[in-house]
This record gives C-alpha cells, sequence and structure tokens, in this order.
C-alpha cells in the first residue's frame, strides 16, 4: 500500500496485538481522502487474501 505513494501507513502494538496507523496531518485533508485510502486497504488486504 505504501509502495502506491497514494497513502502511508506505520504499524503499532496496542495491547500486543499489530495495529495499523494512518496520520492525517495536512488541512486540505477532506472525507473523500479517507474514505479513498480506506478503499485502497481493503483492496491491498483482499488481494493479499485471495
Amino acid at each position: 500500500m505504501n509502495g502506491t505513494g497514494r497513502a502511508h501507513l506505520t504499524h503499532t502494538r496496542v495491547d500486543g496485538r499489530y495495529t495499523l496507523r494512518l496520520a492525517v496531518g495536512s488541512p486540505q485533508t477532506v472525507e473523500r481522502h479517507v474514505d479513498e485510502t480506506w478503499a485502497l486497504l481493503a483492496g491491498t488486504a483482499d488481494d493479499l487474501l485471495t
């Protein structure tokens, strides 16, 4: 996903479980950008699981 250049995720551990993090820091970010990132994440997960 990071390789697409469309979004950048990092990971961390919360209560011993791995968690993906997406930081939105630009004031120009709108809900559409978050929705597109979620769709990219879901598509990437589907590709990895099939």
